[in-house]
């Protein structure tokens, strides 16, 4: 089996060690046709997110249609790739209502805050803390952070660093007595025992069609349109309600998908900008007055880009990895792209990170060390989608690289997620996703080593 690994090297720079140990998980399949059932139960699982436990494991959430109607449950897996939970997940909501699009973020003590969007009165935001255990610490009914007569949706979630937790969503806004499809963005704490300690917005109310795009712990990629500033965007720092910069783009333009990262007191933005000659672009703004209004162009050419994804790695040396599809003569291909500051990156349009011939899609990335684990669904085999994983080394020189499976099961595996991993002192990665091998999309798992290997031998 070939295993990944995807170098941009600067010559005689060495990378901290990614750890040779072999991890031997207890539950961990070691077959990339087999991989670890998670949820397996009636009706199809999707809309899943996932997020460190703080003990080298998981927890999980997801929509789940077991009883027909969209509902939200909940699963812990620990780093040997056991279900600490209830077999199949708990439920945190199944009312009568359609409960959707969850968020997660550990509370720092073993538990964990879930939040999600209600058709309750047109839309609500609904919250629920669980314990190290699964059990829910709040009302059992859960809690309502945003009800009201005009739609509340697109919640962000985060931890407040004492326990507690910030929730921020879209805010329909209510004027001369009707909803008029005009949103602000709300936020509110609560205390690790569900009380509300306050609620604000992050906008005075004249500011004209607020919307949250993207989140990465208080800081916030937002929209803020009005009849001056239609191409501009914000990066606004929640927890001291500050901003940190602004992005401007020409007139014509339009934004599409956007990812943030926190980097407080910094924070940077990856996005597609859409041209007026109907090109799209991946571009990168941080807060340093070294960016310039629009951002550093991270691609450029013939072929459109989309679908960014950033993580930095170390700005004074190896600045900011940044992967992408590159749209090429009817083919997906999955690119890697480094940015150093304010500099034109080099090569033009990055590296591949897959080898194949057919289309790849739906990928993520997680930093370790000056790098960061990729994980994408690779059609090598046309009449589905596999998952298939990398490193990308945040060095210069495109050294040697190549790939390996993480799952070839015989149906569809689509949406990955990952969390880094620590055991016996090798930091790999657990990838999640949802599998369409049986009549439903269930969720299934996997363990992959520092090394690029599965664990050997633990089943």
């Amino acid at each position: 089996m070939k295993r990944v690994i995807i170098m941009l090297s600067i010559a005689g720079i060495l990378f901290p060690s990614l750890g040779t140990a072999g991890y031997q998980g207890a539950a961990w399949s070691d077959d990339y046709e087999v991989n670890s059932p998670i949820v397996t139960t009636d009706g199809a699982q999707y809309d899943l997110v996932v997020t460190e436990d703080g003990e080298e494991g998981a927890f999980l959430a997801w929509v789940d249609m077991r009883d027909g109607n969209p509902d939200i449950y909940a699963q812990r897996v620990d780093k040997d790739g056991e279900s600490r939970w209830t077999t199949n997940g708990v439920p945190v909501a199944t009312t009568a209502e359609d409960e959707t699009s969850p968020k997660l973020v550990a509370d720092g003590n073993g538990g964990v805050y879930v939040v999600w969007e209600s058709t309750a009165r047109d839309g609500n935001v609904v919250a629920q803390h669980l314990s190290a255990s699964g059990e829910k610490l709040w009302q059992s009914s859960n809690v309502g952070v945003a009800a009201g007569t005009c739609l509340q949706d697109r919640p962000y979630v985060w931890a407040d660093g004492t326990g507690g937790v910030v929730i921020a969503y879209r805010k329909g806004r209510r004027i001369s007595g009707a909803c008029t499809g005009v949103y602000q963005v709300g936020y509110a704490r609560y205390t690790a025992g569900g009380e509300k300690r306050w609620r604000r917005k992050i906008f005075r109310p004249g500011t004209v069609g607020v919307t949250t795009l993207a989140n990465d712990g208080p800081v916030l990629l937002v929209r803020a349109k009005s009849a001056r500033r239609a191409n501009m965007y914000r990066i606004y720092n929640s927890g001291q309600r500050s901003l940190l910069c602004r992005i401007t783009i020409a007139v014509g333009s339009t934004f599409g998908e956007a990812k943030v990262i926190q980097e407080l007191p910094r924070a940077k933005a990856v996005f597609e900008v859409n041209q007026p000659n109907g090109d799209v672009q991946i571009r990168l703004k941080g807060r340093e007055s070294r960016f310039p209004a629009a951002g550093v162009t991270v691609t450029r050419g013939e072929y459109d880009h989309s679908r960014p994804r950033v993580t930095s790695v170390d700005d004074d040396l190896y600045g900011t990895l940044v992967t992408f599809l590159e749209h090429k003569g009817g083919v997906t291909e999955l690119h890697a792209q480094q940015v150093i500051g304010r500099r034109r990156p080099l090569p033009t349009n990055g590296i591949r990170v897959g080898t194949g011939s057919e289309d790849e899609r739906d990928h993520v990335m997680v930093r370790h060390g000056n790098g960061a684990f990729v994980v994408w669904v690779d059609e090598k085999d046309s009449s589905k989608g596999d998952l298939y994983a990398g490193f990308v080394n945040g060095d210069r020189n495109m050294d040697d690289w190549t790939e390996m499976p993480v799952s070839v099961r015989s149906g569809t595996q689509a949406y990955p997620q990952l969390v880094l991993s620590t055991r016996l002192n090798d930091t790999g990665v657990i990838v999640f996703w949802t599998d369409g091998t049986g009549s439903d999309r269930d969720i299934y798992a996997q363990r992959i080593n520092a090394d690029g290997e599965l664990p050997s031998g633990s089943v």
